[in-house]
C-alpha cells in the first residue's frame, strides 16, 4: 500500500489502524517507527488477531528486542486497562 500523497498524521493514523493489510515502513531514525508499530500491533491483538499471525521485521538484534520490550509492555499496560 503506497500513501506517499497523504498528510504525516494522515500516514500514521493509516499504519496504526488499517490493520487488515500489510505494511512496509520506512523512515529515518527518531521518526516514530517503533511507537507507530507498537500501536499498530496492539491494535491487531484487540481485534482479536493471535500474535502467532505477527510479524514485524527489524534490521538488528538490538532494535528486534527494543521492539519486543515496547510490545510486551503495551500489551501488559492494555491488559491492566481491560481488568480494570
Amino acid at each position: 500500500m503506497i500513501i506517499n500523497n497523504k498528510t504525516e498524521q494522515e500516514k500514521r493514523d493509516i499504519i496504526v489502524n488499517e490493520i487488515d493489510k500489510s505494511m512496509f515502513v520506512e523512515a529515518g531514525a527518531g521518526a516514530g517507527k517503533s511507537t507507530l508499530i507498537v500501536a499498530r500491533i496492539i491494535n491487531q491483538l484487540k481485534s482479536g488477531i493471535e500474535p502467532c499471525e505477527l510479524v514485524a521485521i527489524t534490521f538488528t538484534n538490538a532494535a528486534t528486542h527494543e521492539l519486543k520490550e515496547r510490545i510486551v509492555k503495551a500489551a501488559l499496560k492494555e491488559k491492566k486497562k481491560t481488568d480494570l
